[in-house]
């Protein structure tokens, strides 16, 4: 009935809308995020070595990575629309995060293949990561919490290496990187959840932020 189809139109506007104003809420949050992640020099984060082997008896390579970072982390925005969930006083989403220019690296590596002894600094150059993320913001007693339900990269796209002393064997290194890559997915995720989680925590904790969600939270439990 027309009735009938004017209802949905306006139950999926109200939805739209509702999605947008928290679209808004968390690029203002990623923004105060991004100024304090430069601010506090998170921009460059330094994490573990890495050490291990790839191949078999036939083709086998060492690689340890010493004095290593990721980079950028400051270049954060969001991907998508938001999904969310609501009760009284806990607004959880999902969302993806985009991250743009990643670079990570080591300040010196040594590998072992055959006779060749390679060794020097690599940097890894990533054209976005894609991040698969689930917050939860409280608020209860006027203040604001931040939980990270979930975080783990989804896609690493537009690799590309700079390193030298491999020669003939490049083709080999591409499948160390890769290895390497794989290996480092964890490492990253987690210098994100951290990074990005305690700068976002930060910008909560700010009266004014915290209003904004604790007013986002009433206005999606009212009845509309």
């Amino acid at each position: 009935s027309t009735l009938g189809a004017w209802l949905i139109c306006a139950v999926v506007a109200v939805d739209s809308t509702k999605v947008q104003m928290i679209n808004s809420l968390v690029d203002t949050l990623i923004e105060d995020a991004k100024t304090t992640i430069i601010v506090t020099g998170h921009d460059v984060i330094p994490f573990h070595n890495v050490s291990g082997s790839l191949g078999n008896c036939m083709l086998y390579v060492y690689f340890e990575g010493t004095s290593g970072w990721v980079k950028n982390l400051s270049n954060v925005e969001r991907a998508g629309n938001v999904s969310y969930s609501v009760n009284a006083t806990n607004l959880s989403i999902d969302l993806k995060l985009g991250l743009s220019n990643i670079q990570f690296g080591f300040d010196h590596y040594s590998a072992r293949l055959f006779f060749l002894r390679p060794s020097g600094n690599i940097t890894v150059y990533l054209s976005s990561v894609i991040i698969n993320s689930g917050i939860t913001f409280s608020f209860t007693n006027d203040t604001c919490q931040l939980t990270v339900d979930k975080m783990g990269i989804e896609e690493l796209r537009g690799l590309q290496i700079t390193t030298k002393g491999w020669g003939r064997w490049d083709a080999v290194f591409s499948k160390v990187v890769t290895w390497i890559a794989s290996r480092m997915r964890r490492k990253i995720t987690n210098v994100l959840e951290s990074h990005l989680a305690r700068a976002l925590m930060k910008g909560i904790s700010d009266a004014d932020r915290c209003e904004m969600i604790a007013n986002m939270v009433l206005f999606l439990n009212k009845p509309h």
